[in-house]
C-alpha cells in the first residue's frame, strides 16, 4: 500500500507540471516571466530574465510553445548545468525575419529566411552582441 500511495504521488506532482497557466491574456513577455517564476518556485533556483523589444501581440498557440519551449530550456539548465548563472534573454529579431516555419504559425504575410538564412541571421546578431 505505500509503494501505492508513493507512485499516486508521483504522478500528481508529474501531472501538476503538466498543467498550462492562463496565458491568453498575457503579453509574451508576461509569458516568458511566468516559465521563469514558475521554474525558480519549482527548483528553488535563480533566473535572470532579460527581456527585449517584443510584439505587443502573438497569438495563443505562440504563447504555448514558447512558455513549453522556455519551461524545457529551463529544466535542462537546471538538470545538465546545476541551474548556477542560467540568464534566460527574450528579443524579437531586429528586422523581422523569422523562419519560414515559424512565418506559417505566426502568419502568411511574413518575411522568411532559409534554415541557412536564418543562421546567418543568428550569426549576424551574435557577432553585433559580442561587439557591444
Amino acid at each position: 500500500e505505500g509503494a501505492l500511495q508513493d507512485a499516486m504521488r508521483d504522478m500528481r506532482a508529474i501531472a501538476a507540471g503538466l498543467r498550462m497557466p492562463e496565458l491568453a491574456p498575457l503579453p509574451i513577455a508576461d509569458v516568458a516571466g511566468r516559465a521563469v517564476q514558475d521554474h525558480m518556485r519549482r527548483t528553488s533556483t535563480q533566473v535572470e530574465l532579460r527581456l527585449g523589444t517584443l510584439p505587443a501581440s502573438v497569438p495563443l498557440s505562440v504563447k504555448i510553445t514558447f512558455f513549453r519551449a522556455l519551461q524545457e530550456l529551463l529544466s535542462n539548465a537546471t538538470r545538465h548545468g546545476g541551474g548556477a548563472g542560467v540568464r534566460v534573454t527574450v528579443d524579437a529579431v531586429e528586422d523581422g525575419h523569422m523562419t519560414k516555419d515559424l512565418a506559417l504559425l505566426v502568419g502568411p504575410d511574413q518575411k522568411w529566411l532559409t534554415t541557412m538564412g536564418y543562421l546567418e541571421k543568428v550569426d549576424d546578431y551574435l557577432n553585433k552582441a559580442l561587439k557591444g
